[in-house]
């Protein structure tokens, strides 16, 4: 996911049903690897009292390494050592808690107690109204720390709002959250991958009770089931049992599906067959201009450098796609924001410069096309600065179409900033810019998904298909052919 799925935060993700179980999987391994250690210390130092001060350094080590200076939201957010100083600050509030530290001065200050609990509810209404909000790293350290001072305040809360914050209903909600947690995401992302991604005021309430209804369900007949067959032996042999089976289950199937490259239907638009198609095949179509990578060869030829992402190589294989390469020789060039010391060479022997955005328009973008003016002395009328291009944000909302008249009529719609920001760019740059939006573009912000052939452009919303680079090569070819003359 640290890969796939960088930003957790980008729409793209809503649309998966099983993206925040991410989070399952940092929790077992905190369990695991903070026993570990616990365990270790504790034999290390014959001492059982080394506890809190094992707790104190791990919260250290893993604050520092989240504090650290260049390190990539993603290991941020996905890795286990970037996340534990969070598991280690309810362990200290727990600590505190049990040994009465701050028994005293919080105790007897009820007004502490009051306005971290209404601050707390106020993050979490911004958090509901305005996600984005809370998405930076020093905001997450703002929300770990209110929910320290909530947790440690709370048993020296006011008694009439003790008692609001344990009756029943709430207290039930807090036992149920782990299935409310579970469930909400995979009934909300399956809505939206498999039907619409609208969700008006009859919808979402629909769904808010779809969710309640399972999370109750789970609740009640698997979590508090099993709690109760472990109570016993026989109970917990046969839990035991239960979930080694299932997961055996589990496990054979994914190899299957694994061994079928995960195509478990043709699906003709897309060039995909049964026991034809491999797990790679448009992966390994983006990743050919890799073999690009090499110094120009031929004198006779117009040299043309890519340089860009996973999108630059979208670009090359649509140059490609345009068959002329008796009249040019295309490099490509990883992204590498201004080390491109190594490449001087080839960058000061290009006729023409191609420059690629990534997933949105960004002025980063021309600013490192600028440093290439800057430091190699080229001209920055040799530079073309190509646009980002998205279609739509779920596949599966056009496969869940397949049967209709109207299936390869479809089209999807894409966030008004893409063309907000590709106007803006048209205009700073002018006949400098490759608009990939425009071409494909229907109505009202909305983009084509088929080729006219009847093939999809793209078999993930943001990266071509071969199918859709031919497309762009014959939409482009005159704008293109123009760089030759």
């Amino acid at each position: 996911m640290s890969i796939k799925a960088w930003d957790y935060w980008n729409i793209s993700n809503e649309f998966k049903p099983l993206m925040h179980t991410w989070y399952l999987g940092i929790v077992m391994q905190f369990y695991v690897v903070m026993a570990a250690i616990v365990i270790g210390c504790r034999f290390l130092f014959k001492s059982k009292t080394v506890y809190p001060w094992i707790v104190i350094v791990v919260f250290s080590f893993s604050l520092i390494l989240y504090l650290w200076p260049g390190i990539s939201f993603a290991k941020q957010f996905y890795y286990l050592p970037f996340r534990m100083f969070e598991f280690c600050a309810g362990m200290l509030v727990s600590i505190a808690l049990e040994t009465g530290l701050g028994r005293k001065h919080i105790g007897s200050n009820k007004c502490i107690c009051c306005v971290s609990l209404f601050a707390y509810v106020g993050l979490l209404a911004i958090a509901f109204m305005h996600a984005e909000v809370l998405q930076g790293e020093i905001t997450r350290l703002i929300v770990v720390a209110f929910s320290v001072i909530v947790l440690g305040t709370y048993p020296y809360l006011p008694k009439d709002i003790s008692l609001f914050l344990s009756n029943k209903s709430l207290s039930y909600v807090g036992k149920a959250s782990f299935s409310i947690y579970i469930w909400h995401q995979i009934i909300f992302g399956f809505y939206r991958y498999s039907f619409s991604s609208s969700r008006d005021f009859e919808t979402f309430s629909m769904l808010i009770a779809c969710t309640v209804i399972l999370s109750v369900l789970s609740y009640q007949f698997i979590e508090k089931g099993v709690a109760r067959y472990l109570k016993t032996i026989h109970g917990r042999r046969n839990v035991l049992v239960g979930v080694v089976s299932l997961s055996l289950i589990n496990i054979g199937v994914a190899f299957y599906i694994n061994s079928i490259s995960g195509v478990i239907r043709d699906v003709p638009e897309l060039d995909t067959y049964v026991g034809r198609t491999t797990d790679r095949m448009h992966i390994a179509y983006n990743e050919a201009p890799y073999q690009m990578n090499k110094e120009f060869e031929k004198k006779d030829k117009l040299h043309w450098l890519v340089i860009g992402n996973s999108y630059g190589r979208d670009w090359v294989n649509v140059l490609r796609e345009m068959k002329i390469e008796d009249r040019v020789e295309i490099s490509y060039i990883v992204d590498k924001r201004g080390e491109y010391s190594d490449y001087r060479d080839r960058i000061k022997a290009a006729d023409l410069i191609f420059r690629t955005m990534g997933p949105a328009g960004s002025q980063s973008v021309i600013d490192d096309a600028q440093f290439l003016v800057n430091s190699f002395g080229i001209s920055s009328e040799n530079i073309r600065i190509v646009s980002s291009k998205r279609f739509g944000y779920c596949c599966g909302q056009v496969y869940s179409h397949r049967h209709e008249k109207d299936y390869f009529s479809l089209t999807m719609e894409i966030d008004g900033t893409y063309y907000r920001d590709n106007e803006c760019f048209k205009n700073q740059l002018g006949n400098r810019y490759i608009d990939l939006i425009t071409p494909v573009t229907v109505k009202d912000h909305r983009v084509r998904v088929f080729t006219d052939d009847h093939k999809i452009i793209s078999q993930d919303c943001i990266h071509l298909t071969q199918n859709g680079a031919k497309l762009y090569a014959s939409l482009l070819r005159d704008r293109i052919l123009k760089e030759l003359e």
